[in-house]
């Protein structure tokens, strides 16, 4: 979903229900798969990717320049209270980092073979921004670089899986 577009349905969805069932249908499953990467298999991990919506329900909308890394942190901010208030450590796991079951569960064995010829910072910026949606401009506000440094690590990434695919 682009920018001009989640902004316009996040205008309408206090009074719309098909605009927030638009946001919710296309960000939630992309919520849970963050929120299960970044903090384990935590029960609580739904009812905070539920909450973000409640939450979009609540405020008076303004642009969003991000929404996946807004909405993705909106989520990770509700799940840390929820630990806070448990009083239970935060997981050590990086928001930032590609998952050690990655190559398996979603690369072919020849793209696996392909991935490794790739340096770990490049793996993490295509996985970042092919398999979890993210914009080059977020994922360089992330990884603190310049979108034009993510955009020719992406094109030299892809260059390379072509060379050994």
């Amino acid at each position: 979903m682009d920018i001009r577009k989640f902004n316009r349905l996040l205008s309408k969805a206090k009074y719309d229900k098909q605009a927030i069932e638009q946001i919710y249908m296309e960000f939630y499953p992309k919520i849970v798969l963050h929120l299960k990467r970044r903090f384990g298999d935590l029960a609580y991990i739904e009812d905070a990717a539920e909450n973000v919506f409640l939450y979009l329900l609540s405020i008076d909308p303004w642009y969003i320049d991000y929404p996946t890394s807004w909405l993705f942190t909106i989520a990770e901010n509700d799940v840390i209270d929820y630990l806070k208030a448990q009083n239970r450590e935060l997981p050590l796991l990086e928001s930032t980092t590609v998952p050690c079951d990655f190559d398996h569960e979603i690369l072919s064995s020849d793209m696996q073979a392909a991935f490794t010829h790739l340096d770990k910072d490049v793996q993490m910026i295509l996985y970042l921004h092919h398999w979890e949606g993210y914009s080059h401009e977020e994922i360089a506000k992330e990884l603190h670089i310049s979108p034009n440094n993510v955009r020719v690590k992406v094109s030299r990434a892809y260059k390379i899986l072509k060379k050994y695919l």
